[in-house]
Order: C-alpha cells, then sequence, then structure tokens
C-alpha cells in the first residue's frame, strides 16, 4: 500500500546522477575549475580530495562549483563511490565557507542522504549552504546563514527514511519526511 509520504518521494524522485547538477543549481552556484580557486582554497581542496580518496571515492571531474550570498562564498564538489561488484554509489560533497572571500574553511560534509533531502526540498540559495556544524540531540544540524537545517535518515532493513526540517532563524519553514531512494545496496551504478 503506497501512503502519501511515498507518493511525495516518487513524485519528487530525482536520479542519483542528478542530484550534484540539481543542488548546484538551487545553490546558484557557477561551474569553475580548481585552478581558477583562490590558492588557499585550493590547498584545502587537494587536502579534502587526498582524504576522501582514502576512502574509495573520487573526483568525478576538475570542476567545482561556487556560490554567492552577498560577501559570503561557497564552495562545494562532489566525490563519488562506485562499487559496481555491490551495485552501490555513494556521494560525499565537501563545502567549503568564506565570510569575506579570502579566509576559506570546510564548513561540513554533506552524505547522499543530505544531498537528496535537499534536492527533494526546492529550497534555494543560502537556506542550503552550511557555514557550520553542531550537536542537537547527538545528531548534526548544519547551520546556514539565514538559520540551520537538519536531515535525518533511520535505516531499517532494506529501507531508508529521511526527515528534513529547514530553519530560518527560529521559525521552521520547511519540513518534510520520505522514504529515501538512496539505498547503498541498490543504487544502479
Amino acid at each position: 500500500m503506497s501512503t502519501p509520504l511515498a507518493k511525495l518521494a516518487a513524485a519528487n524522485s530525482l536520479q542519483l546522477t542528478n542530484w550534484p547538477a540539481q543542488f548546484a543549481q538551487q545553490c546558484n552556484a557557477k561551474r569553475i575549475k580548481r585552478s581558477a580557486l583562490p590558492t588557499s582554497l585550493q590547498a584545502l581542496v587537494l587536502d579534502a580530495v587526498a582524504r576522501h580518496r582514502q576512502d574509495g571515492l573520487d573526483l568525478p571531474s576538475d570542476a567545482l562549483y561556487l556560490s554567492t550570498s552577498g560577501n559570503a562564498q561557497f564552495c562545494f564538489f562532489p566525490m563519488i563511490h562506485r562499487l559496481a561488484s555491490a551495485a552501490m554509489t555513494e556521494y560525499r560533497v565537501p563545502v567549503f565557507f568564506s565570510e569575506n572571500g579570502m579566509t576559506w574553511r570546510q564548513s561540513a560534509t554533506l552524505n547522499g542522504y543530505n544531498l537528496e533531502a535537499l534536492c527533494l526540498s526546492r529550497l534555494e540559495g543560502a537556506a542550503l549552504l552550511p557555514t557550520g556544524i553542531k550537536q542537537l540531540n547527538n545528531d548534526p544540524v548544519f547551520s546556514t546563514l539565514n538559520g540551520c537545517w537538519q536531515a535525518q535518515t533511520k535505516l531499517s532493513g532494506n529501507i531508508a527514511q529521511t526527515n528534513l526540517k529547514v530553519y530560518q532563524e527560529d521559525t521552521l519553514i520547511f519540513e518534510t519526511q520520505f522514504v529515501s531512494t538512496h539505498r547503498l545496496n541498490t543504487t544502479v551504478v
């Protein structure tokens, strides 16, 4: 039996390979080459790439995404782990933040469940890009320029259920719960 929640998830479902492009579009990000980044950010990006490669992830291209909101700038890029023998695909999206365009730091790393939830939210801009992470009841909460968001995924058997809440300042502006299409053991490569 299909619940209204499952129908909503199916209607909003995106192909796994489209999530990075969809996320970049929602964040009003421009695609740039690594060589066009400031030197201080290039070093952070290379360090993040090296760390994630140790876990079997790869950078599918030299392109990164840059998004600007006022004086704040964000840089992010998808790293992908494909394991054909297990029909598995996983994303990690390192996100870097600068308040002034000069001093950069890594503010967060999003996973495939986070990416799917943010894409399904259809929210745009500063509400999505994390400036940092804090803990609330042992769950990560991603701070943004305007508030915060939290995506919790609970795995039960072969089903992953994700709950996303987005706050602008202290006001809940968006909440959804859905059955994730991002299942590490059944994703088509």
